[in-house]
């Protein structure tokens, strides 16, 4: 179970009045089909006090010279700044096979719990296919080569194909419940990517990238993991978007090492997506405890 919560605030007479907003995973669990494959089922819950952005620029005076503060207009009711809001939603995803995952979502939400026949319901079907456990940097590594602009390496200038694969560089290594409890507006959201961006393109080179993707892109770890007779210990987060836990490799693969071990981190303040490989505090528990089997 995870549950945060944020605010914004809107200045009303002058004043900010903060408007919360929470929300708060309340089921996941991970399964197993024996003639299909691995499988996940997860819902969250959402709630909060939402500012309306029609009602602020019809109720509240734009600020001038005479007036710099946000006023409200003569008769005004502060309360209809704001709505309370109500959604949910479930999603099943079934793996079949290593290639092939199925995805069934349904959506609720109510943007104003006081007004009636304002509800949206929505029902989403996705199929997805893997080529290879790095399908997700592949698609990194095709914009870049599929632009026009790269012109077989031979560029002058950085390829616009490099800015999408930051993009997706930035998907694939995110984790959601820290972005949600860091940046919980629109704004921050925003101006975190811009800045995201523009940190990486100043450092980054479109060949490089492709260098840095392409050397692992056709690796297969899973060849001769039986000859393996060191203690081995395998350790991936739940909020892994690279290393997905809904695909069972994992579990499947480690069973292959005689001495081997798999560690599943359930999703917690501590996380950190893909990047919780380099949060020592995370994992370092068993760490030792891998080091001490060792020495024996």
């Amino acid at each position: 179970m995870n549950a945060w919560g944020g605010g914004r605030g809107v200045a009303r007479t002058g004043a900010n009045h903060p408007e919360p907003s929470s929300s708060a995973e309340f089921a996941q669990t991970y399964f197993t089909l024996p003639a299909a494959g691995g499988g996940s089922l997860r819902g969250e819950f959402y709630a909060g006090h939402e500012i309306n952005a029609d009602s602020v620029r019809t109720l509240v005076v734009a600020p001038s010279t005479a007036n710099p503060a946000r006023l409200l207009r003569a008769g005004a009711n502060p309360n209809h700044l704001a709505t309370d809001m109500l959604g949910w939603y479930v999603l099943a995803v079934q793996n079949f096979g290593e290639r092939f995952q199925a995805a069934v979502r349904y959506d609720v939400y109510d943007p104003n719990v006081d007004l009636d026949h304002d509800q949206f319901e929505r029902w989403s079907f996705g199929v997805n296919a893997f080529y290879d456990g790095f399908t997700r940097l592949t698609l990194s590594y095709d914009a870049i080569r599929t632009d026009a602009e790269w012109q077989n390496g031979d560029y002058t200038a950085q390829p616009r194909g490099l800015r999408t694969a930051i993009y997706l560089l930035l998907i694939a290594g995110s984790a959601p419940l820290q972005m949600q409890k860091n940046l919980p507006t629109r704004a921050q959201a925003e101006k975190y990517l811009d800045d995201y961006v523009q940190s990486r393109m100043a450092t980054t080179d479109a060949n490089a990238f492709l260098y840095q993707v392409d050397a692992s892109r056709n690796y297969n770890p899973s060849l001769g993991l039986e000859k393996i007779t060191a203690p081995v210990m395998y350790i991936n987060s739940a909020d892994d978007f690279i290393n997905p836990p809904e695909l069972g490799i994992a579990e499947r693969e480690i069973a292959k090492v005689k001495r081997g071990r798999f560690v599943m981190l359930p999703i917690s303040d501590e996380t950190r997506g893909h990047g919780t490989h380099t949060r020592a505090r995370v994992w370092k528990q068993y760490l030792e405890e891998l080091l001490q089997l060792s020495a024996r």
